[in-house]
């Protein structure tokens, strides 16, 4: 083999060579990945000591499932005539008078939402269960909403919600009337006629995103790490049953874990704030372990206007409803709670 030939074979081996490290480095096929020199500030693009805000689409994964930390004790202020803010959410709510007039279908109820515009505002969506939870307050009735709330029909309003039971097309409603919680067949084949009333919200502006529930179960107490509250889960809560007053007795005198003292019977929002609404015959928390399904439990609340009817949940399937005409006549199951500080 001649000089020449010699050379060009070298220089030939040299390319493919060149060629394949490229390829080796790259991590996109043909073309090379871009170099990024990424700021020591930031990380997934969201700059430190900031909050990376949740978009519609992170919020249809985030939403709906039970653990979601929302505020227990909400806090509401009026932006304008046709806008409520919750505070601690951050979470905008309609509330123009349209908001106590609009009674649609369900399909017609998520696209009015989804095509609103309010205040320049357009990322409007159909609230999940406990979104529209937070703004039912059990010490008013028609309407039972926060009196910051100015357009409010005391009927049932849609959810997005899906129910977990075997007919995944009903939607969760809730009843401004008193502030019953069920899930409602308005969403089904053979229900479609059915309509309820509908307030829409907007996640635009939450200033942070929504946390996961964070419970941890340690002998027979659960703490809420969220709401900074300690559950009892002895196998006691889903054995015995008291009456009403019967069981504002037994956690007033409870001593469990070491605490010897403020055990109470907790209110509708902190008891339905272990539901897991994803699922059905157990919708609670898998941190807590001691459940009865077989009938409701006991919370402190006692509807407004009518102080012999009180608020249960029940852990079947997350239903809140109102306990009977005389909650001393019957017992049901307790589950006690306490501050954690």
């Amino acid at each position: 083999m001649n000089k020449l030939n010699t050379l060009s074979l070298i220089t030939l081996l040299a390319f493919f060579n060149a060629c394949g490290s490229d390829s080796k480095e790259s991590t996109g096929g043909d073309i090379p990945q871009e170099e990024t020199n990424q700021d020591e500030s930031t990380t997934n693009n969201v700059p430190r000591g900031t909050t990376e805000t949740a978009t519609i689409d992170d919020l249809a994964t985030i939403a709906e499932p039970s653990f979601i930390d929302l505020p227990i004790n909400p806090v509401f202020s009026r932006i304008n005539a046709n806008i409520v803010k919750e505070e601690q959410s951050n979470l905008y709510w309609q509330d123009n008078v349209a908001a106590k007039t609009t009674i649609e279908k369900f399909a017609e109820a998520e696209s009015y939402c989804a095509t609103l515009t309010l205040n320049d505002i357009s990322s409007w969506r159909l609230p999940t269960y406990f979104e529209l939870l937070t703004l039912v307050n059990y010490e008013r009735h028609s309407p039972s909403i926060y009196d910051t709330f100015s357009n409010t029909n005391s009927q049932q309003y849609w959810t997005q919600t899906k129910s977990a039971s075997s007919e995944s097309l009903y939607r969760w409603t809730i009843h401004f009337k008193r502030g019953e919680v069920h899930f409602n067949t308005g969403a089904y084949p053979s229900h479609f006629s059915t309509t309820h009333n509908v307030r829409c919200v907007s996640d635009e502006f939450a200033n942070k995103r929504l946390k996961e529930r964070d419970l941890r179960k340690n002998g027979d107490i659960v703490t809420d790490h969220i709401h900074n509250l300690l559950w009892q889960d002895a196998l006691s809560t889903k054995v015995e049953r008291y009456s009403f007053s019967e069981a504002d007795a037994y956690c007033d005198n409870l001593s469990l874990g070491g605490l010897n003292s403020g055990w109470r019977v907790p209110t509708v929002k902190e008891l339905a704030s272990l539901i897991n609404i994803e699922a059905y015959d157990a919708a609670i928390d898998g941190n807590v372990s001691n459940v009865a399904y077989s009938d409701a439990y006991w919370t402190n609340d006692v509807q407004s206007g009518l102080d012999t009817w009180s608020w249960d949940v029940n852990f079947k399937d997350g239903v809140i409803h109102r306990g009977g005409t005389n909650h001393s006549s019957f017992d049901q199951y307790v589950r006690c709670v306490r501050d954690a500080n």
